[in-house]
Protein backbone atom coordinates (compact mmCIF):
# COMPACT_ATOMS: atom_id res chain seq x y z
CA UNK A 1 0.00 0.00 0.00
CA UNK A 2 1.49 3.38 -0.81
CA UNK A 3 1.63 5.93 1.26
CA UNK A 4 -0.67 7.91 -0.53
CA UNK A 5 -3.35 5.39 -0.32
CA UNK A 6 -2.49 4.76 3.29
CA UNK A 7 -3.34 8.37 3.99
CA UNK A 8 -6.41 8.55 1.81
CA UNK A 9 -7.88 5.10 3.98
CA UNK A 10 -6.66 6.65 7.47
CA UNK A 11 -8.89 9.38 5.76
CA UNK A 12 -11.82 7.48 5.14
CA UNK A 13 -11.87 5.73 8.52
CA UNK A 14 -11.77 9.02 10.69
CA UNK A 15 -14.70 10.30 7.95
CA UNK A 16 -16.79 7.10 9.13
CA UNK A 17 -15.97 7.00 12.89
CA UNK A 18 -17.49 10.59 13.09
CA UNK A 19 -20.05 9.30 11.48
CA UNK A 20 -20.95 6.69 13.79
CA UNK A 21 -20.38 9.16 16.68
CA UNK A 22 -22.54 11.51 15.29
CA UNK A 23 -25.66 8.66 14.84
CA UNK A 24 -24.74 7.33 18.62
CA UNK A 25 -25.10 10.82 20.32
CA UNK A 26 -27.98 12.03 17.69
CA UNK A 27 -30.82 10.60 20.22
CA UNK A 28 -33.33 12.64 22.16
CA UNK A 29 -31.42 15.24 23.16
CA UNK A 30 -30.93 16.53 19.69
CA UNK A 31 -35.06 17.47 19.94
CA UNK A 32 -33.99 19.38 23.05
CA UNK A 33 -30.97 21.36 21.01
CA UNK A 34 -33.40 22.08 17.81
CA UNK A 35 -36.42 23.30 20.16
CA UNK A 36 -33.83 25.71 22.22
CA UNK A 37 -32.74 26.68 18.54
CA UNK A 38 -36.60 27.52 17.19
CA UNK A 39 -37.27 29.33 20.84
CA UNK A 40 -34.18 31.71 19.74
CA UNK A 41 -35.89 31.72 16.48
CA UNK A 42 -38.71 32.77 17.22
CA UNK A 43 -37.53 35.08 20.04
CA UNK A 44 -36.13 37.40 17.14
CA UNK A 45 -38.45 37.20 14.95
CA UNK A 46 -37.45 34.65 12.76
CA UNK A 47 -40.13 32.66 12.24
CA UNK A 48 -39.95 30.35 9.21
CA UNK A 49 -36.67 29.55 10.47
CA UNK A 50 -37.97 28.55 13.74
CA UNK A 51 -40.98 26.99 12.27
CA UNK A 52 -38.08 24.33 10.33
CA UNK A 53 -36.53 23.94 13.81
CA UNK A 54 -39.36 22.99 15.23
CA UNK A 55 -40.30 20.15 12.75
CA UNK A 56 -37.19 18.95 12.68
CA UNK A 57 -37.26 18.27 16.38
CA UNK A 58 -40.87 16.89 16.09
CA UNK A 59 -38.97 14.46 13.67
CA UNK A 60 -36.47 13.56 16.00
CA UNK A 61 -39.03 12.80 19.03
CA UNK A 62 -42.73 12.43 18.26
CA UNK A 63 -45.05 14.86 19.87
CA UNK A 64 -42.23 16.69 22.15
CA UNK A 65 -44.30 18.82 23.77
CA UNK A 66 -41.85 22.20 24.15
CA UNK A 67 -41.32 21.26 20.11
CA UNK A 68 -45.44 21.36 19.79
CA UNK A 69 -46.16 24.32 22.04
CA UNK A 70 -43.16 26.31 19.73
CA UNK A 71 -44.52 24.87 16.69
CA UNK A 72 -48.07 26.39 17.80
CA UNK A 73 -46.87 29.53 18.65
CA UNK A 74 -45.12 30.23 15.84
CA UNK A 75 -48.13 29.11 13.24
CA UNK A 76 -49.91 31.45 15.22
CA UNK A 77 -47.33 34.56 14.85
CA UNK A 78 -47.78 33.75 11.44
CA UNK A 79 -51.54 33.74 11.49
CA UNK A 80 -51.43 30.55 10.66
CA UNK A 81 -54.39 29.06 12.78
CA UNK A 82 -55.42 26.73 11.55
CA UNK A 83 -52.54 24.89 11.75
CA UNK A 84 -51.52 26.47 15.46
CA UNK A 85 -55.06 25.27 16.92
CA UNK A 86 -53.67 21.19 15.16
CA UNK A 87 -50.60 21.61 17.63
CA UNK A 88 -52.23 23.56 20.28
CA UNK A 89 -54.85 20.42 20.61
CA UNK A 90 -52.18 17.70 20.09
CA UNK A 91 -50.07 18.94 23.46
CA UNK A 92 -53.49 19.55 24.78
CA UNK A 93 -53.98 16.04 24.79
CA UNK A 94 -50.39 15.23 26.94
CA UNK A 95 -49.90 18.37 29.28
CA UNK A 96 -52.39 20.40 30.96
CA UNK A 97 -50.30 22.46 33.38
CA UNK A 98 -49.02 24.67 30.79
CA UNK A 99 -49.83 28.32 30.68
CA UNK A 100 -48.75 29.24 27.31
CA UNK A 101 -50.28 26.45 26.00
CA UNK A 102 -54.05 27.95 27.38
CA UNK A 103 -53.27 31.65 26.12
CA UNK A 104 -51.86 30.53 22.66
CA UNK A 105 -55.06 28.79 21.97
CA UNK A 106 -57.66 31.31 23.81
CA UNK A 107 -55.86 33.57 21.48
CA UNK A 108 -56.90 31.40 18.13
CA UNK A 109 -60.43 31.10 19.64
CA UNK A 110 -60.72 34.47 19.99
CA UNK A 111 -59.63 35.50 16.47
CA UNK A 112 -60.39 32.93 13.80
CA UNK A 113 -63.17 30.72 15.33
CA UNK A 114 -65.36 33.01 16.78
CA UNK A 115 -65.73 30.69 20.03
CA UNK A 116 -65.76 32.95 23.05
CA UNK A 117 -66.83 31.10 25.73
CA UNK A 118 -63.94 28.44 24.70
CA UNK A 119 -61.10 31.45 24.62
CA UNK A 120 -62.73 32.93 28.23
CA UNK A 121 -62.05 29.20 29.55
CA UNK A 122 -58.61 29.20 28.23
CA UNK A 123 -57.31 32.22 29.13
CA UNK A 124 -59.39 31.69 32.81
CA UNK A 125 -57.26 28.94 32.75
CA UNK A 126 -54.06 30.39 32.18
CA UNK A 127 -54.52 33.22 34.70
CA UNK A 128 -55.26 30.51 37.18
CA UNK A 129 -52.19 28.82 36.63
CA UNK A 130 -50.16 31.58 36.15
CA UNK A 131 -51.99 35.18 37.26
CA UNK A 132 -48.73 37.22 36.55
CA UNK A 133 -47.81 35.13 33.11
CA UNK A 134 -44.89 36.41 31.02
CA UNK A 135 -44.16 34.55 28.13
CA UNK A 136 -40.23 33.72 28.08
CA UNK A 137 -40.12 33.78 24.52
CA UNK A 138 -41.95 36.64 23.33
CA UNK A 139 -41.67 39.11 27.02
CA UNK A 140 -44.09 41.85 25.52
CA UNK A 141 -46.89 39.21 25.90
CA UNK A 142 -47.97 38.91 29.18
CA UNK A 143 -50.89 38.67 31.84
CA UNK A 144 -52.20 42.51 30.89
CA UNK A 145 -52.39 40.69 27.16
CA UNK A 146 -54.39 37.89 28.63
CA UNK A 147 -56.95 40.23 30.53
CA UNK A 148 -57.54 42.37 27.97
CA UNK A 149 -58.35 39.30 25.38
CA UNK A 150 -60.49 37.76 28.27
CA UNK A 151 -62.48 41.22 28.28
CA UNK A 152 -62.83 40.85 24.36
CA UNK A 153 -64.22 37.66 24.28
CA UNK A 154 -66.59 38.55 27.18
CA UNK A 155 -67.63 41.49 24.97
CA UNK A 156 -68.03 39.41 21.56
CA UNK A 157 -70.77 37.18 23.83
CA UNK A 158 -72.25 40.11 25.39
CA UNK A 159 -70.98 39.72 28.78
CA UNK A 160 -70.43 43.37 29.32
CA UNK A 161 -70.61 42.86 33.14
CA UNK A 162 -67.45 40.60 33.43
CA UNK A 163 -65.57 42.53 30.55
CA UNK A 164 -66.11 45.92 32.74
CA UNK A 165 -64.37 43.96 35.31
CA UNK A 166 -61.45 43.12 33.60
CA UNK A 167 -61.67 46.64 32.55
CA UNK A 168 -61.29 47.55 35.94
CA UNK A 169 -58.54 45.49 37.13
CA UNK A 170 -56.30 46.54 33.99
CA UNK A 171 -56.79 50.07 35.10
CA UNK A 172 -55.84 50.02 38.38
CA UNK A 173 -52.60 49.47 37.30
CA UNK A 174 -52.28 52.39 35.15
CA UNK A 175 -52.42 54.91 37.95
CA UNK A 176 -55.62 56.58 36.61
CA UNK A 177 -58.28 54.46 37.12
CA UNK A 178 -61.75 54.27 34.76
CA UNK A 179 -65.15 53.33 36.56
CA UNK A 180 -68.03 52.82 33.86
CA UNK A 181 -71.13 52.82 35.09
CA UNK A 182 -73.81 51.07 32.72
CA UNK A 183 -76.64 53.26 34.20
CA UNK A 184 -74.85 56.59 34.38
CA UNK A 185 -73.74 58.82 31.20
CA UNK A 186 -72.22 61.03 33.11
CA UNK A 187 -69.22 57.75 33.14
CA UNK A 188 -69.16 57.18 29.28
CA UNK A 189 -65.88 59.18 29.38
CA UNK A 190 -62.89 57.24 27.79
CA UNK A 191 -59.21 58.92 27.30
CA UNK A 192 -61.11 62.22 27.22
CA UNK A 193 -64.16 61.82 25.16
CA UNK A 194 -67.50 61.23 25.71
CA UNK A 195 -69.72 58.26 24.29
CA UNK A 196 -73.27 58.24 23.32
CA UNK A 197 -73.73 54.40 25.01
CA UNK A 198 -72.13 52.21 27.67
CA UNK A 199 -71.21 49.65 25.03
CA UNK A 200 -68.75 52.07 22.65
CA UNK A 201 -67.18 53.74 25.73
CA UNK A 202 -66.38 49.93 27.21
CA UNK A 203 -65.33 48.82 24.04
CA UNK A 204 -63.23 52.01 23.64
CA UNK A 205 -61.96 51.22 26.79
CA UNK A 206 -60.46 47.52 26.18
CA UNK A 207 -58.79 49.77 22.94
CA UNK A 208 -57.19 51.75 25.14
CA UNK A 209 -55.51 49.28 27.27
CA UNK A 210 -54.05 46.99 24.36
CA UNK A 211 -52.48 50.70 23.20
CA UNK A 212 -50.97 51.07 26.57
CA UNK A 213 -49.77 47.64 27.29
CA UNK A 214 -48.10 48.05 23.69
CA UNK A 215 -50.15 44.82 22.75
CA UNK A 216 -52.21 43.67 20.94
CA UNK A 217 -50.78 40.96 18.56
CA UNK A 218 -54.30 38.95 18.48
CA UNK A 219 -56.72 41.88 18.74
Amino acid sequence: MTRLTQISFIGALIVVLLSSCTMLTDSGSSAAELTRDGWEFFSNGYYRSALQSFEDALGKRENYPPALLGKGWTHLMRSKNNEAIIEFNTLDKQVDTLTALYVGRGAYYLMDDASYQDAIQDFTTALTLDSTFQFEYKTDIDYRDVRCMKAMAHYRLGDLSDAQKEVTYLFSGTGNPTTLDPNDPATWVVDGVEYRSYPEALLRAIQVLVEIFGTGYFI
